[in-house]
């Protein structure tokens, strides 16, 4: 994670409901991320709208880093994994759930 949110074309997957490129609920977390500053806020968001890209401060982005953990799927490993929950429980995961 490099501290910069950055507006790009969404490539469609397996999984649509992670396929976004604004998170509905990121401006919240930004709020208490910026210290519940609500001009900072704004700022950030006004400019993010204009530019398409927002960043943080090196201080911002270590406590956004104790709060996230990230990490990647390919989709031949969701599939692998709804198989394999299939086959062993007898229950088909949703896509979603797979690729946590």
């Amino acid at each position: 994670t490099s501290g910069n949110y950055d507006k790009r074309t969404v490539e469609q997957t397996c999984t649509p409901s992670m396929d976004i490129g604004i998170s509905s609920n990121f401006e919240r977390y930004l709020f208490y991320l910026f210290g519940e500053d609500p001009k900072k806020l704004a700022e950030a968001m006004e400019g993010f709208k204009k530019t398409g890209k927002l960043g943080v401060t090196p201080e911002e982005l270590q406590c956004a880093r104790q709060d996230f953990l990230s990490g990647v799927a390919p989709e031949d490993a969701i599939g692998e994994a709804i198989r394999s929950w299939d086959q062993l429980h007898g229950y088909c995961l949703d896509p979603h759930t797979a690729c946590g």
